[in-house]
């Protein structure tokens, strides 16, 4: 008997916490396999160029390679002997210590009814812009939060593994590159206009929601971790059992 394959998305806006959740999803989740967006990155060369600010943009879709993206993924859907494997560019998080470990021990057991399913758990930036990639993704999470709260994070990183190096933002990166390219590719999810956006993380209208299926986390700066953690796997288990998996 095949192994039924499941595939997560958890997208959002860098500095949203995407990948902190993604990896204590992780921790609870029978037989799964972490991927990380980033790692489709192309070479440092191939970079898209912006010549009005004359820096790269990073925040492009242009920036991933999607070719090799939605294989790796459709391989992982359709192909039961394919196996991937990559040295992963993502630093090492603290995630073990932000995860509750009262809400992971509750989660564990609840998901262990899936344990004969395979999940795949992928955390990336640029994933629900395009309808080509709708397919692929068997359900949908979303981490937002307001303009502010992402650039304050943002500032506080060190920096980035890339495939030629250690990337450092330069002065200005955030408000020429990460915001655009977050909003702009992501507007068509939102009720409100992008003052808004900025001011709060926006709201998902219909679309967003019914069509695409996406669900949707508010993570602020002074929230409760917890309960943005309880949340979050108790949708995902909610979603598993009217999905049938």
């Amino acid at each position: 008997m095949t192994q039924k394959v499941v595939i997560i998305g958890i997208s959002g806006s860098s500095s949203s916490g995407k990948t902190t959740i993604a990896r204590i999803i992780s921790l609870v989740l029978p037989n799964c396999l972490l991927i990380h967006q980033d790692d489709f990155y192309r070479p440092n060369e191939e970079i898209p160029y912006d010549p009005k600010h004359k820096a790269q943009n990073w925040d492009s879709p242009d920036a991933i390679d999607f070719v090799k993206f939605k294989s790796v993924l459709h391989n992982l859907q359709n192909d039961p002997s394919f196996v991937y494997k990559v040295d992963s560019l993502e630093l090492p998080g603290d995630d073990k210590f932000g995860a509750d470990q009262e809400v992971v021990r509750h989660f564990s057991k609840l998901f262990e009814k899936f344990s004969d399913t395979k999940f795949v758990l992928v955390d990336g930036f640029m994933m629900y812009h395009r309808g080509e990639l709708e397919g692929l993704f068997d359900i949908k999470l979303m981490i937002k939060t307001s303009y502010s709260t992402l650039k304050e994070r943002r500032a506080r990183r060190q920096g980035y593994n890339t495939i030629g190096g250690f990337w450092e933002d330069p002065p200005g990166y955030f408000d020429r590159f990460v915001w655009p390219g977050y909003y702009n590719f992501h507007k068509d999810l939102f009720n409100e206009p992008e003052h808004l956006v900025k001011a709060n993380g926006g709201t998902l209208n219909a679309f967003a929601t019914e069509q695409l299926g996406i669900m949707a986390f508010q993570n602020d700066d002074g929230g409760s971790f917890k309960q943005l953690q309880q949340d979050v796997l108790q949708s995902l288990y909610d979603r598993c059992i009217t999905l049938g998996i």
